[in-house]
């Protein structure tokens, strides 16, 4: 994502997408989700300053459209239309490239 304003656009992010974000976790449509921002190189020409990872827990529920989204962001954000919030969303950000990895291997702490 490239923000004009990096402070509103995390913001957005915390209280919109998370606790959708947080709900899907929990019901095992995503795995996980980060939100980062850029720390450094910086300046007007960075391609991106914020990056969002959304975590699959299979490679079809990454094509396959998820049914039930529309439910979901009703029951989390009552007091929120989808279609007036993602404008906003939109006018917080441009998104670049949507690249899809695959995990090859990982470690955790079990601290």
């Amino acid at each position: 994502m490239k923000a004009s304003n990096l402070e509103d656009y995390v913001a957005w992010e915390k209280k919109a997408w998370m606790p959708v974000a947080d709900a899907m976790a929990r019901e095992g449509t995503r795995s996980g989700w980060s939100l980062n921002t850029i720390v450094y190189p910086g300046g007007t020409d960075v391609k991106f300053n914020a990056v969002t990872v959304d975590v699959y827990p299979t490679w079809d529920s990454i094509f396959n459209a998820d049914a039930g989204f529309y439910d979901r962001w009703r029951k989390v954000h009552p007091d929120m239309e989808l279609g007036t919030t993602f404008e906003q969303y939109d006018k917080l950000r441009h998104q670049g490239d949507v690249d899809i990895f695959a995990v090859q291997d990982t470690i955790t702490s079990n601290k």
